[in-house]
């Protein structure tokens, strides 16, 4: 976390946790969901029981975003924000093994 703004010491450990929380809620949200809908389709005698699970899931993502906001407040958006425009810049950059 080397640009991480500067914040007290004994913040500095919930700050890590709620950046933590920012960036892994939208994978586990989405793939919670796709795979229980796969299971809900896959076993179509007890389908409502992966599909309630699945919203389940998708909602304690939306819970994660929330105490990842609480804990790390406009610093933490911003700093996962940098986080990912590096992440897309670096997968943007042309690789140096064309043959041209």
């Amino acid at each position: 976390m080397e640009d991480a703004p500067q914040i007290a010491p004994r913040r500095r450990h919930w700050f890590k946790v709620g950046v933590i929380l920012l960036i892994v809620n939208v994978p586990f949200g989405y793939s919670g969901v796709a795979a229980c809908t796969a299971m809900a389709i896959a076993n179509r005698h007890a389908c409502w029981c992966w599909l309630l699970l699945g919203g389940g899931i998708y909602g304690l993502s939306w819970a994660m975003l929330g105490i990842g906001l609480l804990l790390t407040g406009a610093e933490g958006v911003k700093y996962v924000k940098g986080l990912r425009g590096r992440q897309l810049r670096r997968s943007r950059r042309p690789s140096d093994d064309s043959d041209h």
